[in-house]
């Protein structure tokens, strides 16, 4: 989730030096730009975007491939994952121009540099989709990906690997209409698909399968919920007590969305008709009030108004069916 990278880790940066790989860092932008990269920029109005590089991850490729661009669409910085690590299907974050925390899908979480090397893993086959490095050094993390009721979907873990915190969805909410959800049809029964630690101490979790976003306490306890307001909610990111962005989609519409969590109305949305877009994953309030929307085609960078004043899009269309697994999953905008 969102906000890790103004930690900067709380100073903690692991001591256990594993291994390294080899990554193609760039001083600055290089020759690589437009559609030979199998994308572009569409759009730039540089008098209303955030200015900076943006960081995602390219699924197009055998591997795939991490990038830093400029806001022309220019490869400021590029790494090919190893065999080893496996997909990033789930999220790679890149943080202070330097450091990249990495959850592969069923593999584990990494923490690496732009020059490729991993200071630190933790294996975990229980793993997908978010992580979050938390103030006091500890990792945060869910298991989303093919989950079962019995399953730990939260958990904090010491950099050490000891697990000191865990929430089971199924201890609070094993009642209809979501005790009868089917594990396998639903690609796991709650589909836990982010988690961030709020200033308060209690925790944030999106559970897609439920349409409900839950704020729990320290003893797990449920204290607040949005519910069936953002439909399969995907990576909240809170703005302050009031307010957080979220993702809702379902298979004909979806929609980055501002929702009061006080009241639960939505008092901000933007939609996405093309079905090509689908599914819209991440959505991220930048500095200038714009929000940085992921789409399966492409990233767009959108005002309060809601007038798209960047765009970086695939240049090839994207066969309908295959948005899940090759689609982008997450992007960064990394200000100036």
């Amino acid at each position: 989730m969102r906000g890790l990278h103004r930690l900067l880790f709380g100073g903690v940066l692991f001591s256990a030096l594993l291994f390294c790989f080899c990554a193609d860092s760039v001083d600055g932008p290089s020759d690589d730009s437009g559609s030979d990269l199998g994308f572009e920029v569409t759009v730039h109005d540089a008098s209303k975007a955030c200015q900076g590089t943006t960081f995602f991850v390219y699924k197009y490729t055998d591997p795939d491939i991490m990038y830093e661009v400029d806001m022309d669409g220019s490869v400021v910085w590029k790494y090919e994952l190893p065999d080893s690590i496996g997909n990033a299907q789930s999220e790679a974050e890149m943080f202070s121009h330097d450091s990249i925390l990495l959850v592969a899908q069923g593999t584990g979480i990494y923490l690496l540099d732009t020059a490729g090397t991993i200071s630190w893993q933790h294996n975990d086959g229980n793993v997908s989709h978010d992580a979050d490095i938390l103030s006091n050094g500890n990792i945060l993390y869910v298991f989303g990906m093919g989950d079962m009721k019995s399953d730990t979907i939260v958990k904090e873990i010491t950099p050490a690997g000891e697990t000191v915190w865990g929430w089971r969805a199924s201890d609070w909410f094993n009642y209809e209409p979501f005790a009868s959800i089917d594990p396998i049809a639903e690609e796991g029964w709650a589909h836990t698909n982010a988690v961030t630690r709020l200033r308060n101490g209690r925790t944030l979790i999106s559970i897609r399968n439920f349409n409900m976003i839950v704020e729990v306490d320290t003893a797990g306890v449920p204290r607040d919920t949005i519910l069936d307001v953002a439909y399969s909610p995907h990576d909240p990111e809170v703005v302050d007590s009031t307010y957080l962005y979220v993702v809702h989609q379902t298979t004909t519409y979806m929609a980055a969305m501002k929702i009061n969590r006080r009241t639960k109305d939505v008092d901000w949305e933007y939609g996405f008709d093309d079905q090509g877009d689908f599914p819209v994953r991440d959505v991220n309030l930048l500095p200038n009030g714009n929000v940085l929307v992921t789409a399966a085609t492409r990233l767009v960078e959108i005002t309060q108004d809601k007038e798209v004043v960047w765009e970086l899009a695939l240049t090839d269309s994207i066969a309908k069916g295959n948005g899940p697994s090759k689609g982008f999953y997450k992007a960064e905008r990394l200000p100036e």
